[in-house]
């Protein structure tokens, strides 16, 4: 290859690359050659940069930094690149990555300065580090939700055995003793305990809700005018609620603790300021994707969804809490507060829901909670009212619960009613005594979470020996539990943990009476 055509090749790849090119005199820190990519780079043209000299096209301290690699790199054959510079150009300043290289002329080597806009691999990067707290968050989230519903579950399991037996006890107790009160102490003290679970289930995404047909509409009207005596006087509350709108398949005791979370949250960042809340409701078609959706599992699918949604004009959050608002126990007022936020993330999951959350420190929050709009219109389930009379039945029960306490307390409430109790600690052993008990098993007390064969397990098993076998399911923890089961299925019937004793014999008596 002959000079000529080396030269050719070198003013082509100076002409056509798309990095910007500076040719600077060390001497000076003048500008005297630049590229098309350069002029394009700083929006200015060829004669206007040849105006120009380093400190011009930098910020000072940077300018001052390249000029000092600029000389280093006369003394001996270098590259050196750099990230972290800002140019200057009539568009604004440019993050860029800059190169200094020697160029080989007589009779004084030249500087080359090839900048790379960076602008773009910025956006990138922020894009990714936004994906990956996003992505840690969630994470947390869900092992703490693993955790809380872990815990819950137990914790349930010895409540259920303190608030039975202690029932128990109190009925053998005179009215006139003072063990009574006592003993109501106890019962008020482990409903509390109770009430906590349930919140740790709810954050958890597990707990059972029971489930009817829902106006989301009808329910935040009636939670504004409920909370409306509570809050500030300086709050204007303004309703804008769809009418008519598709009825959710939904829990409405659930749905009412997050409204009441989100208005209540909402007055406490108006402060005593004067301020607005809204409440909005209505259905949209929800295009997917995570912008703005706070959740601990998978991002929100593309489909028809409900939606309510709360909006103050507070204080704001800045990003720092927004980072937060869903941790247990997080809260700007005090700490150790309660669950709050976590609790209101719980219920909208387990409703297979989402939220949005937009906010902007000093101007205000907008909390949208999004359910999937069912796909078949909810029916009201009914409920078989029993009379309370006092009542005996015959045969036999099966109980079947991994907990020894769980058994010993409903064997104890069973056969008060009159009925002999057979008991099992897994579903294996529940279905031997099934198969060969010395009389038919009329009912079947079932825990749903066990080891072995679990509730859902079993009960199919049971099904395939007696088809019309009765089953009283319970448990205080419901991940996973077929809904359907305690809504179209009259065979079956659902006990939470910790139960009451005349929950229980409520529930037998109409399966049994």
């Amino acid at each position: 290859m002959n000079p000529q055509q080396i030269q050719q090749i070198e003013h082509c790849v100076f002409r056509e690359t798309h990095d910007p090119f500076f040719v600077i005199n060390p001497g000076d820190l003048r500008i005297i050659e630049v590229n098309p990519a350069a002029q394009k780079l700083s929006k200015l043209r060829r004669q206007q940069l040849l105006e120009l000299k380093l400190p011009d096209l930098f910020e000072s301290e940077h300018a001052r930094d390249l000029g000092v690699l600029i000389q280093a790199c006369q003394t001996t054959t270098c590259t050196v690149g750099s990230d972290g510079y800002w140019v200057k150009a009539s568009a604004g300043r440019i993050p860029a990555h800059i190169t200094v290289s020697r160029i080989h002329t007589d009779p004084d080597p030249l500087a080359l300065l090839t900048v790379r806009d960076m602008t773009e691999r910025r956006r990138l990067d922020a894009e990714r580090r936004a994906f990956e707290s996003q992505l840690q968050h969630a994470q947390k989230l869900e092992c703490l939700g693993v955790m809380a519903g872990g815990i819950a579950h137990d914790f349930n399991n010895l409540l259920t055995c303190i608030l039975g037996f202690t029932l128990l006890a109190d009925q053998q107790v005179l009215q006139e003793s003072p063990v009574k009160n006592l003993l109501g102490e106890v019962v008020t003290a482990t409903r509390r305990g109770a009430e906590l679970t349930q919140q740790m289930l709810a954050y958890a995404g597990k707990n059972l809700f029971t489930l009817d047909a829902v106006n989301v509409s009808e329910l935040a009207r009636e939670m504004v005018q409920l909370l409306t005596v509570s809050i500030s006087r300086k709050c204007e509350m303004r309703l804008q609620l769809a009418h008519p709108i598709p009825l959710l398949h939904a829990d409405p005791t659930q749905l009412r603790q997050v409204v009441m979370n989100l208005v209540t949250n909402a007055a406490e960042a108006i402060g005593d300021h004067a301020g607005v809340i809204s409440v909005t409701t209505g259905t949209e078609y929800y295009a997917g994707g995570t912008d703005g959706v706070s959740v601990a599992t998978d991002s929100l699918p593309a489909g028809e969804y409900v939606y309510f949604e709360v909006t103050d004009t507070g204080s704001g959050m800045s990003t720092e809490t927004q980072s937060k608002i869903f941790d247990p126990f997080f809260s700007t007022r005090f700490t150790g507060r309660g669950l709050g936020m976590a609790v209101v993330l719980g219920i909208v999951r387990g409703h297979h829901g989402a939220i949005q959350i937009q906010s902007v420190e000093g101007a205000g929050t907008t909390v949208r909670v999004r359910i999937p709009k069912p796909a078949n219109p909810p029916v009201a389930a009914t409920k078989t009212v029993v009379n309370a009379e006092p009542w005996h039945g015959t045969g036999t029960i099966l109980v079947v619960d991994d907990e020894d306490g769980i058994r010993r307390l409903a064997t104890r409430i069973l056969q008060s009613l009159g009925f002999t109790v057979k008991t099992a600690v897994n579903g294996r052993e529940a279905i031997e005594i099934f198969r060969h008990a010395a009389e038919p098993v009329r009912l079947v007390l079932l825990d749903w979470k066990m080891p072995v064969l679990d509730g859902a397990e079993t009960l199919r098993e049971l099904r395939l020996v007696a088809p019309t076998i009765r089953a009283i399911i319970s448990s205080g923890y419901a991940d996973q539990i077929d809904e359907s089961l305690f809504v179209s299925d009259s065979l079956t019937d659902f006990l939470r943990k910790p139960f009451r004793v005349e929950e229980l014999q409520t529930l037998v008596r109409k399966h049994l009476g």
